[in-house]
């Protein structure tokens, strides 16, 4: 691994300095672009068969119970969605308008500016 991480030009794999003895912790380079990005990734490829295998056997195949617990839960979640969607959709036209509203203020004192030149 220590090979992968000097080819690839990055920092070490682990460096102690910089993870422990320190008052801002942080991984390295090459410990984030790897360790971090396979590992996920090998466990879904080794645990998704096994779960497909699961999902074949067991007795009750695609059926979901819906108890009162299941619809409240899906109900909370999907308010908790939406209200996320919401704030982020905000947000963005919050954020675009604020360029928009400067960028007319701007053009505004230049067009006052050509229209008192010509």
């Amino acid at each position: 691994m220590e090979d992968l991480c000097s080819v690839s030009g990055l920092d070490p794999l682990w460096d102690w300095n910089l993870t422990w003895h320190t008052t801002r912790p942080d991984l390295t380079q090459c410990f984030q672009h790897t360790i971090l990005v396979w590992f996920p990734c090998v466990y879904l490829w080794t645990c998704s068969p096994l779960y497909v295998l699961y999902l074949k056997l067991r007795p009750h195949r695609g059926i979901i119970p819906l108890s009162k617990l299941c619809c409240t839960k899906t109900a909370v979640q999907g308010r908790l969605r939406g209200k996320s969607w919401h704030h982020d959709v905000k947000m963005t036209v919050h954020k675009e308008l604020s360029w928009a509203v400067t960028a007319l203020e701007r053009c505004g004192s230049i067009g006052e500016y050509i229209g008192d030149t010509v």
